[in-house]
């Protein structure tokens, strides 16, 4: 790991696209303003009845936010959990993931699955949702690589400007350049960190999960077929 450097393919057999930027995809905030730890600090304790009707999920028939935190949810506690949790909650479904984080923001739904983070920071920058916290739903990750065209016109141009994005300059340009859109985690240990509350521990990555819509297709058409049902 000397300069922060790491290797990391997204298939053992074919290593075609090597990870540089990767974040915990939990997305599951708590207004720590409405809910304190001491009510709800474990993921068991979002079946306490006092929780019915707190709870907003954003889109989770799609590859999104909230698909992308009840994969985490549902590989930690499984599916009875996670249907269980669905029907004793009776959480609200909201299309919209400005909304879904402006409600829990607010406090409205103070218990909120698949927030966006970028824009929860931008209300906590105007002093809306200060204490919102996320819970940890297990090592789920989100991560996003890089991978050059078979037979490219110019293969030495790429290897110039992938050196260059991997490098400690190119990388804290990508963090800069994304980091009000998205929450880029560098790789690097070198790079500045945007969200702490999302960045993985790299001492101990293979302990993550790390899923693709392809990897992960059986477990994400479950989900899906499942929000259908009570959306």
């Amino acid at each position: 790991m000397g300069g922060g450097k790491f290797e990391m393919y997204t298939s053992n057999d074919q290593k075609s696209v090597i990870v540089h930027n990767a974040v915990l995809a939990s997305q599951l905030y708590i207004n720590r303003d409405k809910i304190g730890k001491d009510k709800l600090s474990t993921l068991d304790d979002l079946m306490k009845p006092e929780f019915q009707g707190q709870m907003v999920v954003d889109d989770c028939t799609v590859p999104a936010h909230g698909m992308s935190a009840l994969v985490g949810l549902w590989q930690t506690k499984g599916e009875s959990f996670v249907r269980t949790l669905f029907a004793q909650q009776k959480p609200v479904f909201q299309d919209t993931v400005r909304i879904t984080t402006e409600w829990v923001a607010t406090g409205r739904y103070p218990i909120g699955i698949g927030v966006d983070s970028p824009e929860l920071r931008k209300l906590q920058s105007g002093g809306v949702g200060t204490n919102v916290e996320i819970l940890n739903v297990g090592g789920n990750l989100s991560t996003q690589g890089a991978a050059v065209f078979k037979n490219a016109p110019h293969p030495n141009a790429s290897k110039v400007f992938l050196n260059w994005l991997w490098s400690k300059e190119g990388q804290t340009a990508f963090v800069e350049a994304f980091k009000e859109s998205t929450t880029p985690n560098s790789r690097r240990l070198d790079v500045p960190v945007i969200d702490k509350a999302l960045y993985p521990d790299y001492q101990n990555f293979n302990s993550y999960i790390s899923w693709t819509m392809d990897s992960g297709r059986e477990l994400t058409d479950k989900i899906a077929a499942m929000c259908k049902e009570l959306h």
